[in-house]
């Protein structure tokens, strides 16, 4: 098994930031067994219940409300789980950009 990259400066060099078909929106339900597995983009457990990611065209076929649309963009880099700071420079790059 190969391990992933920890070299801050290796892994921005090699980052290719890919952006994902569609829209999404992020919902909060103490039910979600209301959605198939495989609709589910993302899932967060905390203590006031459940948050999804889910497409807009599913939340607007669900007549689900929403405020905030989003945008899904992958990062590809072969960087190892314990690497730090990689995330943070490219929301730093992204907002420093706006």
């Amino acid at each position: 098994m190969l391990s992933g990259e920890t070299t801050l400066s290796k892994i921005l060099k090699t980052l290719s930031p890919e952006l994902n078909h569609g829209e999404y929106i992020f919902h909060s339900t103490n039910d979600p067994s209301q959605f198939d597995a495989k609709d589910v983009i993302g899932l967060f457990k905390e203590k006031e219940g459940v948050t999804v990611i889910i497409s807009k065209d599913l939340a607007d076929i669900k007549k689900i409300s929403y405020k905030f649309i989003a945008s899904w963009i992958t990062l590809n880099v072969h960087s190892s789980l314990a690497s730090v700071g990689n995330l943070a420079r490219v929301c730093n790059a992204c907002y420093s950009s706006t």
